[in-house]
């Protein structure tokens, strides 16, 4: 018997948060609106609704302001956002790779409950369900964890 999952896991792409890091310097330029070097909280208002429309949920302006905004003048610079892309980014790459183990983990269980066990069709399916339900509760936690104000 062959058992393939697809792609159950990783849902920090549905949270909107690996858009905002993809690129610093290409968001940077389209959220900083009027070209001045600085993105207001107007500007990064203006720029999460339209990422949320393409995306799914967005952290709201305010969150995102007091997360990035490390010199407290107001509004985000090139090298604030560029710093908080690089620790966002290195954030997203560790729960990816976490992501991974424990999926590779809880398959590997998987496999070796199917194929020591005599069940019929029906009890298999139900273990690969009961598997795709703890995986996105397990999805669910790590992007908590993350404090991601989604």
């Amino acid at each position: 018997m062959s058992i393939s999952i697809g792609s159950i896991g990783g849902t920090l792409g549905n949270y909107g948060i690996s858009s905002l890091v993809s690129d610093p310097t290409g968001v940077f330029k389209k959220m900083d609106a009027n070209g001045d070097g600085k993105v207001d909280k107007t500007e990064l208002t203006n720029y999460l609704q339209q990422a949320s429309a393409q995306s799914g949920a967005m952290p709201s302006a305010d969150q995102l302001l007091d997360q990035i905004d490390v010199n407290g003048d107001g509004s985000i610079s090139q090298d604030e956002y560029t710093a908080f892309a690089q620790m966002r980014s290195q954030e997203l790459q560790a729960v990816s790779t976490a992501e991974q183990t424990i999926a590779n983990a809880q398959l590997s269980m998987l496999k070796s409950a199917v194929s020591s066990s005599a069940s019929s069709s029906t009890a298999t399916s139900d273990l690969i369900n009961l598997y795709a339900q703890n995986l996105n509760a397990a999805d669910s936690q790590i992007v908590s964890s993350l404090n991601v104000k989604a």
